[in-house]
């Protein structure tokens, strides 16, 4: 492999480049978000206002912030950055829902 075919495929240098496993990244379209200001405060806030009390209504705005974030122009840390603001909220919202429908609660 030569050097212009190993950063072809670094996903630091190209946002569509195939990555392990073979996944492709989806095309970024977003310059901004719909739901809160494109920085990392501003969704830290936007996440602390979810509320977590009607599950329904919270999976269903996490659903459009993970869609938009995974859309959004911007470098692959500041992605991660945004990502991980959401994770905590994304894993209870989503195990609660699975655990209730198995009859867990």
């Amino acid at each position: 492999m030569n050097d212009s075919e190993s950063s072809s495929t670094d996903p630091g240098t190209d946002d569509h480049a195939p990555l392990e496993g073979g996944l492709t990244p989806p095309q970024t379209t977003l310059a901004t978000l719909s739901f809160t200001a494109t920085s990392i405060t501003a969704l830290r806030s936007w996440v602390s206002s979810l509320p977590l009390v009607n599950t329904k209504e919270t999976a269903a705005q996490l659903r459009v912030a993970t869609s938009e974030l995974a859309l959004l122009e911007a470098p692959y840390p500041e992605k991660l950055d945004y990502l991980e603001a959401v994770r905590p909220v994304v894993q209870r919202v989503f195990f609660r829902r699975s655990f209730v429908e198995m009859g867990g609660l």
